[in-house]
């Protein structure tokens, strides 16, 4: 089998020219309502393996809305139904049984090395339950999993409930992946920025530019890791950012600090809306890349005529007030209700005719840049790192894990020093309880990177006791309060944010 996405766009553009197949295709997907980037798979001999392509189409109504997990899900499943093929037992894999999956997971993880993580494993189970879970809920067929009751645990964060028999312990070990300040600082200036280290005895570190280096973006992508190491958003959320929401005023670049940039609820993964901070000494870096390299691929592309004739592009003019004009209709749409797609597809327009994408941060050839791309971007330069003898992993999410660490050390710091012995709190409360709960580290770490619950936020605290002893001792203590405050500061922050919008 073979894993495809859908791609409205393509599909018209094929229709444009008289083709029937695609509009057949289209009015499938208009009636099913199939969005943009929806997985489907396909045999190899192109039969369309129904079950499994409407469990996937399932995800957005059972509250999954992101395109890469629909993407995780899909190739999760079609690593397992391939290996349900191989086998030449002739079932579909939705009627797979226990042993059947028993059989692929000793396969992945029991051989020398193991094919997969236990952590990647264990996601791809977590797939495979969802996948049954729909099974019997419309085929009626049984689950074929085994489950066991387990307690929770105020300590990580564990919920009580049921697990299934199959998924393995992890220990943490290969669940979070970030790098120190310093690793950050090499990555970014030798991989990405194209500098060479060129020690001296007088300074170990000294870095110089690489003359052989040959990027005409190595700017632009220094900013994208300053802003997602800066900020700890995920990486669809930090491309969805539009140039016009970006305060880039130079009264704003001399001054110390940071600004906020709002992440519009409609384009993150948890649909919350949040601030996120850029330090002000980057904005003015901003501010050239938008002048100079951005504006000079905007113009390569229209050159080129890399816009004409794409009907997935959405002309729009500015409003004011936060809020465009769409072109095609008169309509006035505020930007903090668009999702990242609707983002990736707006095309600011004036007098002139067509001024460029709306969104911040371009390719060479003028488009959105897009997580995938980014990806490929970090992958080389930790290649480009290695030949110099600095051995890195970095993706763009793993500087979303080094922000959680270093904020949540940081912050821990600084609690204990403000605050003193947890104990004390336990039973804390009116003005003493609201202090400590709207300024736990945990707490508001979980606000920073979006967690709707901070029980996503207890796996960072594994990373922070090797370096910081004091709050090793001292955390579990405060666990049972965090447990029960961690409602009331998220109940009290909704009641202050009316009372200032009063």
């Amino acid at each position: 089998m073979e894993i495809y996405f859908t791609d409205r766009g393509a599909i018209e553009d094929l229709a444009n020219y008289g083709i029937s197949a695609p509009q057949v295709a289209l009015d499938l997907f208009n009636g099913l309502y199939i969005p943009d980037g929806m997985p489907f798979l396909l045999g190899d001999d192109g039969s369309y393996p129904e079950s499994i392509n409407s469990w996937l189409r399932s995800l957005p109504s059972h509250g999954c809305t992101e395109r890469g997990s629909w993407r995780g899900y899909g190739y999760d499943v079609l690593g397992f139904a391939n290996f349900i093929v191989q086998t030449g037992r002739g079932i579909d894999p939705i009627l797979a049984t226990l042993d059947d999956v028993v059989a692929y997971r000793d396969k992945r993880r029991n051989g020398s090395p193991p094919e997969v993580t236990a952590t990647t494993m264990n996601r791809c189970l977590a797939a495979l339950q969802k996948l049954f879970g729909w099974r019997k809920a419309h085929l009626g067929i049984d689950d074929p999993f085994h489950y066991r009751i387990v307690a929770g645990n105020p300590r990580n964060g564990r919920k009580a409930g049921k697990r299934n028999s199959l998924l393995e312990r992890t220990g943490g070990s290969d669940a979070v992946r970030f790098i120190s300040l310093e690793e950050f600082q090499l990555f970014r200036d030798v991989g990405l920025r194209g500098c060479k280290p060129s020690p001296t005895p007088a300074d170990p570190t000294r870095l110089v530019r690489d003359a052989d280096f040959v990027c005409r973006h190595g700017e632009r992508n220094g900013l994208i890791a300053d802003g997602l190491l800066n900020s700890g958003a995920r990486v669809t959320e930090f491309l969805a950012v539009l140039l016009s929401e970006v305060p880039l005023d130079p009264k704003l670049f001399v001054l110390p600090g940071s600004s906020a940039i709002r992440l519009a609820a409609a384009a993150t993964k948890t649909k919350l809306a949040r601030d996120i901070r850029i330090p002000n000494s980057a904005l003015r870096r901003i501010d050239h890349y938008s002048v100079y390299a951005r504006s000079a691929s905007i113009k390569a592309a229209l050159e080129r005529g890399a816009y004409e004739g794409n009907r997935r592009l959405v002309l729009i003019s500015p409003a004011g007030n936060g809020a465009c004009q769409v072109a095609r209709t008169g309509a006035r749409e505020r930007y903090d209700t668009m999702n990242v797609e609707r983002r990736r597809s707006l095309m600011l327009w004036d007098h002139s005719g067509a001024a460029g994408p709306a969104v911040l941060f371009l390719t060479a050839d003028g488009a959105p840049m897009t997580g995938d791309a980014l990806r490929v971007i970090f992958a080389r330069a930790c290649q480009r790192c290695a030949s110099f003898g600095i051995h890195l992993n970095v993706s763009p999410h793993v500087l979303r894990h080094s922000f959680a660490v270093i904020m949540l050390r940081l912050l821990s710091e600084r609690w204990l020093r403000a605050n003193g012995d947890p104990r004390r709190y336990r039973d804390a409360q009116g003005e003493d309880a609201l202090r400590v709960a709207f300024n736990h580290p945990l707490l508001v770490v979980r606000d920073l990177l979006g967690h709707t619950s901070v029980e996503s936020t207890f796996k960072y605290l594994t990373y922070i006791t090797d370096t910081f002893t004091t709050f090793e001792a001292e955390f579990p203590k405060l666990a049972p309060f965090i447990e029960t405050s961690a409602d009331y500061a998220r109940s009290a922050a909704r009641t202050r944010g009316m009372l200032e919008g009063a």
